[in-house]
């Protein structure tokens, strides 16, 4: 849109039930949402926020609009949804092995990207060329960012990293 349509700003304002006013305030939602650890968004704090934001806020991105939001941020698989099993077959078929991911545990909506990585010296000898004291293997900082890197390209695959 932005190449088509340059002056058009979108902004995507994301709010919780609101308290007070609208349809969750109304009948049993206040009771299930309080339940649930959830807070009604007040009007006083609501109204000037999406006031703010819409006139004088981000041009592009998402906002969030809430208090406590409770059951609704907990994970709901300890995987987070992930077939590691999959996803870790695709990784040992690669062409080109990913050297700094072993076995990807979970990934998380809340709690990132996990994944267990056996670093052994006489496989990667890269471990003692910064060692600072000899005999003693060291991860350099240069693999810790290509640790990274390799991260982002299994949590974005397709996408150049």
């Amino acid at each position: 849109m932005r190449s088509w349509r340059p002056d058009t700003r979108g902004i995507a304002i994301d709010w919780t039930a609101w308290g007070q006013i609208g349809m969750a305030s109304r009948g049993s939602v206040q009771a299930i949402l309080e339940s649930l650890g959830v807070d009604m968004l007040p009007p006083e704090a609501g109204v000037p926020t999406i006031r703010r934001e819409l006139t004088y806020g981000a041009t592009r991105g998402e906002l969030v609009v809430a208090g406590r939001l409770g059951a609704w941020l907990e994970e709901k698989d300890l995987t987070g949804g992930l077939d590691v099993e999959k996803l870790n077959a695709q990784l040992a078929a690669r062409k080109n092995p990913l050297l700094m991911v072993g076995e990807v545990k979970s990934y998380r909506l809340y709690g990132g990207i996990e994944v267990e990585t056996v670093l052994d010296p006489t496989v990667q000898p890269f471990l003692f060329d910064h060692a600072p004291d000899a005999g003693t293997p060291w991860l350099p900082g240069v693999m810790a960012t290509e640790a990274l890197a390799e991260l982002a390209s299994v949590a974005a695959p397709g996408y150049r990293v």
